[in-house]
């Protein structure tokens, strides 16, 4: 998933949302969204990588616990 992709589906949620982390100081009341990628696994073999898989992380901010 390229990130134009992945931008184009934070858009869609409707939510003020941000790579990492939004500037210090820059932080919308919540709800907001923060995403990460934090590495990918591969699939190789005969040392040629044949599929890689990104991890895409999606964090949601609240002002209320999830009550389930």
């Amino acid at each position: 998933m390229s990130y134009e992709e992945i931008n184009e589906m934070m858009l869609e949620m409707g939510l003020p949302f941000a790579y990492h982390h939004f500037a210090e100081g820059e932080s919308p009341r919540p709800p907001f969204l923060i995403f990460l990628s934090p590495g990918e696994n591969t699939f190789s073999a005969d040392n040629i990588v044949y599929h890689s898989f990104k991890k895409l992380d999606i964090e949601l901010y609240t002002d209320e616990k999830s009550r389930i």
